[in-house]
């Protein structure tokens, strides 16, 4: 039997290609340019108001004077381009790769992770905000620019990858039982399998952004500096091989110039390590990556052990840190007040701020409840909006 050839000149076959797409779930007439479905996917979702919104909304920094620290965006398109690098490499489809990269974060509320909190929070048992399901709700209906449909009307396997990119989902996850009671039967994925292997890209390219950035945004607040980088052998490697090759350079630099090596050489080993797990996997349809066992793009075990150890590092020093915790606390009690206020008076949230309402089915908005209505505004503002409606409910009082 001949052995599958999977070099980087092989068009590969496990590869999720737009020729072999499952289509929409509304029908469309032909488009009349160049593009295939995953660019048009891709090109949407760039245009989305949703996309434009993450330039407000919080990386790990709240509010800060700082001019280059992530926002969710500029997260966001790091993420696309590593994803579309890996995806490069490994010659599978880099225009999936990257539309699934640049949806993975639209369901972010303001203020980051301490805001999903927050908004969790306010739910009541019954209830479960997601950022990833939120995602997907923005994507299926809450963005209206379409006359013929709600959402954006993206490919099955975008939807797939967005839901999915993290891995399989569990029965007994929150996530999973919201997908399925509100969302199952009209977009049906296996939720049991991994996604298909551009998917996995796009997942493995977050970790890899925020891991790298993190450390970047971290030292130009002054929380980190190069004697606690040290601290982790991995990076104190690469300040090494940049302090052999240059003489006095400035702390700036030489943090700069050790993120750029470092992030080369994940992605390099991720390649090399993928390539190993495609050639163990043999496989000759996309289908074989969604049913594998384990999930086919990985890190070699000890560049997955370094990536672990500078997560457990960023936790400690950046995320937990005085700085961070106190805007944490800010925040929480931002969101927590705005929603205690829409749900006390519901008419406090603009009638043009339930998007529903301007959607082609205008019966829509009356089935959703005031709750799920505060939710939606809520995580659609960004900081800054987020910050004024507060002070006009303050100043209200």
């Amino acid at each position: 039997m001949n052995t599958p050839d999977y070099s980087v000149e092989t068009k590969n076959l496990f590869a999720s290609f737009a020729k072999d797409t499952k289509g929409r779930f509304h029908h469309e007439k032909p488009a009349f340019d160049r593009r295939d479905c995953y660019a048009r996917d891709r090109d949407r979702i760039l245009h989305s108001r949703a996309f434009r919104r993450l330039q407000g909304k919080t990386q790990v920094f709240i509010a800060t004077d700082m001019d280059h620290h992530r926002s969710r965006l500029t997260h966001t398109l790091e993420v696309a381009q590593i994803a579309r690098s890996i995806a490069h490499a490994l010659r599978v489809d880099e225009s999936l790769a990257e539309a699934i990269a640049i949806a993975h974060d639209l369901g972010h509320p303001p203020f980051g992770h301490t805001g999903e909190d927050a908004l969790n929070a306010q739910l009541d048992e019954e209830g479960y905000f997601n950022h990833n399901l939120h995602s997907f709700r923005i994507i299926i209906d809450l963005e209206v620019q379409y006359p013929s449909f709600n959402g954006l009307n993206l490919t099955w396997e975008c939807l797939e990858g967005i839901i999915k990119h993290n891995g399989p989902l569990k029965e007994t996850d929150p996530f999973t039982q919201q997908f399925l009671k509100h969302y199952h039967k009209l977009y049906p994925v296996k939720l049991q399998t991994f996604a298909s292997l551009e998917a996995q890209i796009a997942s493995i390219a977050d970790d890899v952004a925020y891991n790298n950035h993190d450390i970047d945004d971290g030292f130009r607040a002054k929380i980190l500096s190069t004697k606690t980088l040290r601290q982790v052998d991995w990076i104190a490697y690469h300040i090494r091989t940049v302090e052999r090759d240059y003489t006095n350079l400035s702390a700036a630099l030489l943090v700069s110039e050790t993120l750029r090596r470092m992030l080369s050489c994940t992605i390099n080993d991720i390649v090399t390590a993928t390539k190993k797990a495609i050639i163990h996997l043999a496989p000759t349809h996309a289908d074989d990556i969604r049913t594998a066992q384990r999930p086919t793009v990985c890190m070699s075990p000890s560049t997955d052990q370094q990536m672990q150890e500078i997560k457990v590092f960023l936790r400690k020093n950046v995320y937990n840190s005085a700085m961070v915790k106190r805007q944490q606390r800010l925040c929480h009690t931002i969101i927590k007040r705005l929603f205690y206020a829409y749900e006390k008076n519901i008419d406090l949230i603009p009638k043009k701020a339930c998007i529903l309402n301007n959607s082609k089915d205008n019966q829509r908005d009356s089935t959703i409840s005031d709750r799920q209505k505060i939710v939606d505004y809520i995580a659609g503002m960004t900081d800054r909006y987020a910050r004024k409606a507060y002070e006009n409910l303050q100043n209200q009082m």
